[in-house]
């Protein structure tokens, strides 16, 4: 089963199965270097591709939604770890925390 959190926020939760894929649905202005990636992902869960979402016109500057996979491999509890950066920088812009429960 496909589970699809669209913009979470820093400590949300959510249940999943084993075998059930986790897609991540996170807003970047990539125009400015900023861009969303998994900076850590709990043993229990296999990290997927990143794809950027298609639109019908892209238009200069315009922010574009980046999804995110992961799929669980076991049962397990633990956080996934969002982080919002340029890659030339050492420090995340933003971060935000998802705690994934696999059962």
């Amino acid at each position: 089963m496909q589970h699809v959190m669209t913009e979470p926020q820093d400590g949300d939760r959510i249940e999943i199965a084993p075998g059930d894929e986790l897609l991540v649905r996170l807003e970047q202005q990539s125009g400015g270097g900023y861009l969303w990636s998994i900076a850590e992902v709990p043993a229990f869960l296999t990290e997927g591709q990143a794809e950027v979402e298609p639109v019908d016109r892209a238009l200069p500057g315009q922010a574009r939604t980046l999804a995110l996979g992961v799929r669980a491999t076991a049962q397990g509890t633990g956080e996934l770890v969002l982080t919002l950066r340029r890659p030339w920088e050492s420090e995340p812009a933003e971060q935000r925390v998802v705690h994934v429960d696999v059962r």
